[in-house]
């Protein structure tokens, strides 16, 4: 028997993959231009440690402010986006283009 998630769950795991992903992208950019840890650091106002521990992706209260600061210094910019999750329909509008489609296409489709 599975058990269900609950939205906060998901969005904290998700959190954690995306915080994981967008480190470990910084990290790469800083090491292909050959920036030190202590120079984002001074950067930053942070200590070569912090960085080296954000980059280990143990930072998990990295805000997105401070993760935006720090890959600008990698010369990244970062995007963050939200989008609906779920499925099924949300309005009646949806419904209406679902029945148009549904009768442009063959019996066999449907």
């Amino acid at each position: 028997m599975g058990s269900t998630e609950r939205p906060a769950d998901r969005g904290r795991r998700r959190g954690r993959l995306l915080l994981r992903d967008a480190v470990a992208e910084f990290r790469r950019a800083r090491v292909h231009a050959s920036l030190s840890q202590d120079l984002i650091g001074r950067a930053l106002g942070r200590s070569d440690a912090w960085v080296s521990w954000t980059e280990t992706a143990r930072n998990e209260s990295l805000s997105v402010v401070e993760l935006s600061a720090m890959v600008a210094c990698a010369g990244l910019e970062l995007s963050l986006r939200a989008y609906p999750t779920g499925g099924g329909l949300r309005d009646a509008p949806q419904i209406g283009v679902l029945a148009g489609f549904r009768g442009l296409v063959v019996p066999p489709w449907a």
